[in-house]
């Protein structure tokens, strides 16, 4: 029996329920010594489930260091890292059972397990990368305190809206985190809440984020709407900085598309596939489109049940799913919460063109573009209409292969995972020259 520190109490456990983290596999902070390289300690929700998590696994396979992550698939089952040390899952699973019930009462994730590798893990680390720390993870008092305690230069990138909010990470249409989260009108938002805690949660996390000295954190956000929406925060006192998500363009290998085939093939890539990434909009399509096959990549709810729908769950094999970019014509996005989605870059990349609601962040990776499958937010008849031309064989074919060639080049221009490396690099030897 092993005893997990969770909060104020100790539980105890059968090991097998204990992360292989808590065995001491790795030296937590030794990749300075191997390889002379900056200590960078980067911390995300999963691994490798989600955007967030793959832009935190680039650039730390890039730039070394130790990577904590909570909760998601295994780091055994990655092919890449399954035999990596420093990489460590801090969570377990009775910490993320308590946090979720939890939460949904005090809007807030609770409980921390193994605080020891936390407090080890901060105080050898010279930078701590902080990306998506919600959704039944961390305590955020805890965190910050840790790092405050420790003087610890900081560099958090917002993935989403998380950080400006009282409890909810896609909050759009709603503005109240503007001032203060005074009334929370979007209580079944993710992560969602029975009860009105969001103000108090508000206070408790810009209290402790003023806290950090000035010169000790840098915000780093992938879009001029959430700079935008950051400049007019309490996250205004920190700098602020640009650094587009990018992408391995070599694993992600071009292919001309061309439709050769009579059925089209459309890809819907989300890991949740549910209200807040367009689950509605995308069922009125696939009903107009019954000649079109869908295909999607992650979970949807389990009853619905439609016969030109396929969904093939998460994908865990990045060659896999880079195979099923290239066999789809298209690849549908119809999410308009989202920050800088990476799946938009990895099918552009690939060289399937995508139809895409212009959303918040999504139209900002068009820019510059005239491109035609950007849709207005909503507008299920323009993604019909475009789909039907090209099943009746309508289609201008000539445009569609010259924008699978725009689509990599303009992501050639601006996410590359090199250049992004590149940035972030910067920013933590600026960091740690102060």
């Amino acid at each position: 029996l092993l005893r997990i520190p969770l909060g104020p109490d100790f539980l105890w456990l059968p090991s097998v329920l204990y992360p292989r983290a808590f065995y001491g596999e790795c030296s937590v902070g030794s990749c300075r010594e191997r390889n002379n390289a900056m200590n960078i300690l980067f911390v995300n929700v999963t691994y490798s489930l989600g955007g967030a998590a793959k832009i935190a696994q680039a650039i730390f396979r890039q730039v070394g260091g130790v990577f904590f992550y909570g909760n998601g698939r295994s780091i055994r089952k990655d092919p890449e890292d399954g035999k990596t040390s420093n990489v460590l899952r801090v969570g377990s699973v009775l910490t993320k059972i308590l946090n979720k019930y939890l939460f949904k009462i005090s809007g807030r994730d609770a409980f921390t397990a193994h605080k020891h590798l936390w407090r080890s893990g901060i105080l050898k680390a010279e930078v701590v990368h902080l990306h998506a720390i919600h959704s039944y993870f961390v305590n955020f008092s805890f965190l910050f305190n840790l790092l405050i305690s420790q003087n610890k230069k900081i560099v958090w990138t917002f993935h989403d809206s998380w950080a400006l909010t009282g409890r909810c990470a896609l909050p759009s249409p709603c503005v109240g985190y503007e001032s203060g989260c005074k009334k929370c009108v979007l209580t079944t938002n993710y992560p969602n809440c029975i009860c009105d805690s969001f103000s108090s949660n508000y206070e408790k996390k810009k209290r402790l984020v003023l806290s950090v000295p000035r010169k000790n954190m840098v915000v780093v956000v992938p879009t001029r709407w959430m700079q935008e929406k950051v400049q007019k925060s309490y996250y205004s006192e920190f700098p602020i900085r640009i650094v587009r998500n990018g992408i391995d363009l070599e694993q992600f290998s071009f292919r001309q598309s061309s439709i050769t085939h009579k059925k089209l093939r459309v890809l819907i890539v989300a890991n949740c596939f549910g209200a807040q990434k367009g689950l509605s909009d995308f069922l009125k399509i696939v009903t107009a489109l019954p000649m079109v096959d869908f295909v999607v990549v992650g979970t949807m709810p389990d009853n619905i049940q439609v016969n030109n729908v396929f969904s093939i769950g998460y994908i865990s094999s990045r060659e896999k799913l880079i195979e099923e970019y290239h066999l789809a014509d298209f690849m549908l996005f119809l999410s308009v919460d989202d920050n800088y989605p990476t799946v938009i870059l990895e099918s552009l990349a690939c060289g399937t063109p995508v139809i895409s609601y212009r959303g918040l962040g999504n139209k900002e990776i068009f820019e510059e573009l005239d491109y035609p499958y950007l849709v207005d937010d909503g507008d299920t008849t323009a993604v019909i209409n475009i789909l039907q031309r090209f099943v009746a064989e309508n289609g201008d074919f000539l445009e569609y292969e010259r924008l699978s060639r725009q689509g990599r080049t303009q992501v050639e221009k601006n996410n590359d995972l090199k250049k992004m490396v590149a940035e972030y690099k910067k920013i933590y030897e600026k960091l740690c020259e102060k």
